[in-house]
């Protein structure tokens, strides 16, 4: 197929995508996650403290694993069992792209009635953005214009970027390749229908490796997640845990690049992302349907037939290990370098938009809860707290750091209530609208002094276990 017949497939509608960017109009507001566990202010690690004597020797390990797949992929390919099932879901490939489109309009409609981006995370620039996708979900509904649903996905994708930012948008990289499918699988040519799936497996691949790095470059954000359910660590130390768990993330993302054990890689990663569910319940549900749809495309088509998977350009077998064992040290590198400049860049900018990340501030003795309410309102709950040693301000109290010595009171401030690592509401001295909905469950409380500052004591962030009864 040439290169002109593939830009006229695809040109159209990726123009359509991109003049929802173009007519966006006007860059909007950083959004700082000042209510959340993390923040682009926050330092990352530079590639020569990733590259510690711990990532070494996991990326040795994971080097040898990868370079042992490929005989067992060869091994797997000789036994009937699995060849039965490998034909029966194949048989059945031509229901993949019905589940793409459903589960993104479900996707849809639930962050167009949360008032998300694309994601629970995201929350919606404009107005509009909800109008559109509720629209994108009526197209999708109906399998007739899927060029025109894919264009829109990639579309929304693009007002992320120019809302949240490129490095924040490189997350969810797979939005791009579900809109790539969307309009590739639309085309009546069978060389350009057969795009689709490799765009998805890159995409999908990408945003796996992309994630796991940010464990690595960003410790801290998770280190908060392991400090409140210590169970996730399995009774290992926190710091190998998530070396760890980035990698496996990192190397499921590069065998779905290279088309190594598609199938069961498909199987491995749904059965991964299910008990996390399990544990962070509905957001992550949410959050993962992109990718579960994308998934079930994998197991239903395999490798794709049309294309041939990068795994697939060597017969030999030796020569297929090395490649795998190469490739996925290359490719972690590289990505690592890529990451953390980018990181770097990410946090410049945050610092010269909106000033360093105000220090944290000492009390000497914690506050204790006094009292909890959950009150129904119009739009869902409101949460009182009520703390001994501390005052909560009213919204407009916030003063700004002039003065390098400027101190706050530590005793004065607001809170941020996270349940399951989600933020969902900003506590002051007015009642507060909870953001996302809760059920009867454990919370914890963060405390801000007016300026921002996180209150620590005895230098540990300070954290108050809540519970929350919900009427």
């Amino acid at each position: 197929m040439s290169t002109r017949r593939i830009r006229r497939a695809t040109l159209a509608p990726i123009a359509v995508a991109t003049g929802v960017l173009l007519l966006w109009p006007a860059r909007a507001d950083a959004h700082v996650k000042w209510f959340s566990e993390f923040d682009f202010r926050d330092p990352p690690l530079p590639f020569s403290e990733v590259v510690d004597g711990r990532f070494v020797v996991l990326l040795v390990v994971a080097a040898v694993v990868m370079a042992g797949l490929p005989a067992l992929d060869r091994w797997l390919e000789t036994r009937a069992p699995y060849v039965a099932v490998n034909d029966w879901l194949a048989e059945r490939r031509h229901h993949g792209d019905a589940v793409i489109r459903y589960s993104m309009a479900a996707v849809l409609l639930i962050t167009w009635a949360s008032r998300a981006l694309l994601t629970p995370e995201l929350a919606e620039p404009a107005d509009w953005i909800g109008w559109v996708e509720f629209a994108l979900v009526a197209l999708l509904l109906t399998g007739r214009f899927d060029r025109i649903g894919g264009a829109g996905l990639i579309g929304l994708w693009l007002v992320g970027v120019a809302t949240y930012g490129a490095f924040h948008m490189l997350d969810y990289l797979h939005i791009i390749g579900i809109g790539a499918f969307l309009i590739l699988r639309a085309d009546g040519r069978r060389d350009v229908r057969g795009l689709g799936v490799p765009v998805l497996s890159l995409t999908v691949g990408f945003s796996l490796m992309w994630l796991g790095f940010e464990k690595l470059v960003y410790p801290e954000w998770s280190f908060a997640i392991l400090e409140t359910r210590p169970l996730l660590r399995l009774g290992l130390p926190a710091e190998f845990f998530l070396d760890g768990a980035a990698f496996v993330e990192i190397g499921l993302g590069f065998l779905l690049i290279i088309g190594l054990l598609g199938r069961p890689l498909a199987l491995v990663i749904t059965v991964v992302f299910i008990s996390t569910t399990l544990v962070f319940g509905r957001v992550e549900v949410i959050g993962h349907t992109p990718v579960h749809a994308a998934l079930v495309v994998f197991l239903l088509h395999g490798p794709g037939s049309m294309y041939p998977a990068p795994i697939a350009i060597h017969r030999d077998l030796r020569a297929r290990m090395a490649f795998a064992g190469v490739n996925f040290v290359v490719l972690t590198l590289v990505l690592g370098v890529l990451y953390t400049a980018t990181a770097r860049a990410q946090f410049d900018d945050a610092v010269a938009e909106l000033g360093p990340l105000p220090a944290p501030i000492d009390v000497p003795v914690a506050p204790t809860v006094r009292s909890v309410e959950v009150l129904p309102s119009p739009t869902g709950h409101d949460v009182i707290v009520e703390l001994d040693g501390w005052t909560f301000a009213a919204p407009d109290d916030a003063t700004p750091i002039d003065e390098a010595e400027a101190e706050a009171d530590p005793t004065v401030g607001f809170g941020v209530l996270v349940v399951d690592g989600v933020a969902v509401a900003r506590l002051d001295a007015d009642r507060s609208p909870v953001w996302n909905d809760v059920d009867d469950t454990g919370a914890t409380l963060q405390l801000f002094t007016t300026d921002g500052r996180r209150v620590r004591v005895d230098g540990t962030p300070l954290r108050l276990e809540i519970e929350l009864d919900v009427p």
